[in-house]
């Protein structure tokens, strides 16, 4: 590399301003900005483990809670979770 080269880069590493990255914050979403419903396959994933086709089975059965909007089939996220709470405490004993 020639003189005149390293003489230039010097120049403008030392002239350069030091770079600063913007400080990285972490915002959590109100409740209000959450989703209140999720897809049925979503629901059935999340919850359970269960494929697409195993989720519709379900909520046809009336195991995962919905909720219909004209022709949207949506799960609520208070009934799911709220189901959850009960499942242990039911007992499915005689």
């Amino acid at each position: 590399m020639n003189k005149k080269v390293r003489a230039v880069r010097k120049a403008l590493k030392s002239s350069a301003a030091p770079s600063t990255k913007p400080a990285v914050v972490a915002v959590r979403p109100s409740a209000s900005e959450l989703p209140q419903t999720i897809s049925v396959p979503e629901a059935g994933r999340k919850y359970f483990g269960l494929s697409r086709p195993s989720s519709y089975e379900a909520a046809a059965r009336g195991d995962i809670p919905t909720i219909r909007i004209g022709r949207l089939l949506r799960v609520p996220i208070r009934a799911m979770e709220r189901l959850m709470d009960l499942a242990g405490e039911k007992k499915r004993w005689a």
